[in-house]
C-alpha cells in the first residue's frame, strides 16, 4: 500500500506527534491544580485522563495514519491551556502562588 519512503514517513510523523503527547503529558502533570480552576479550564484529572489515552491509543495504533489524528488533544493542551498556566509554576527563587503582577517601579 505505501512505499518504503512513504512508510518512513508517516511512522516519523507518528513518532513525533508521540513525543509531543508525551511532551504535553507531562506538563500537564507538573502544573499545579488550582491553576486550572482559576483559569477556568477542565480541572487537572480531566485533563491527564484526555492526554494519557491519546498518548496510549497512539502507542497501540503504531504506524497508522489515524494515530496521527490524536495528536489533536495534546496540541490543544499546548496551544490554549499550558500558556494559561504557565503563569502559576513554580519559578526559582519566587512564589508560584498566582499571576505575577506587574512591578509599580521605582526603588
Amino acid at each position: 500500500m505505501f512505499s518504503t519512503s512513504q512508510s518512513v514517513v508517516l511512522l516519523l510523523l507518528v513518532l513525533a506527534s508521540f513525543l509531543v503527547q508525551v511532551f504535553a503529558l507531562i506538563d500537564a502533570g507538573i502544573r499545579p491544580a488550582h491553576a486550572y480552576l482559576a483559569e477556568n479550564k477542565l480541572k487537572k484529572p480531566i485533563w491527564l485522563l484526555i492526554l494519557l489515552v491519546a498518548a496510549l491509543l497512539t502507542y497501540a495504533l503504531g504506524g497508522t495514519f489515524y494515530s496521527l489524528l490524536l495528536v489533536t488533544p495534546a496540541l490543544v493542551y499546548l496551544a490554549d491551556v499550558r500558556p494559561r498556566l504557565q503563569p502559576y509554576s513554580r519559578r526559582k527563587g519566587g512564589g508560584g502562588s498566582g499571576p505575577r503582577r506587574p512591578s509599580s517601579g521605582g526603588w
